[in-house]
């Protein structure tokens, strides 16, 4: 989608096409009450806790997160933003 606009400039296409499933995954991220994901004021997605390895930089030793890497993940904010932050421009 990025790319698409990129070269066109056209965010109208995307929007209009891909509304009801970005709306979507929007609201469960603001509803969600699995992994204590929850969405911020600010827009950006919190995390996990100290027991849990939620995203693909945590290395799990024994059962356990070797880091804990819960709160605003950057690389899924940084999707996010992205994906989410110019098109609903």
């Amino acid at each position: 989608m990025q790319q698409y606009v990129i070269h066109t400039g056209d965010w109208k296409v995307i929007w209009e096409k891909y509304k009801n499933v970005m709306s979507r995954i929007l609201k469960e991220f603001s509803n969600s009450k699995m992994f204590d994901i929850s969405m911020q004021e600010n827009g950006l997605l919190k995390a996990g806790n100290e027991n849990e390895a939620l995203t693909c930089m945590n290395v799990v030793i024994d059962g356990k997160p070797l880091l804990n890497r819960s709160g605003l993940a950057v690389e899924v904010n940084a999707f996010g933003i992205t994906l989410f932050g110019s098109t609903l421009k």
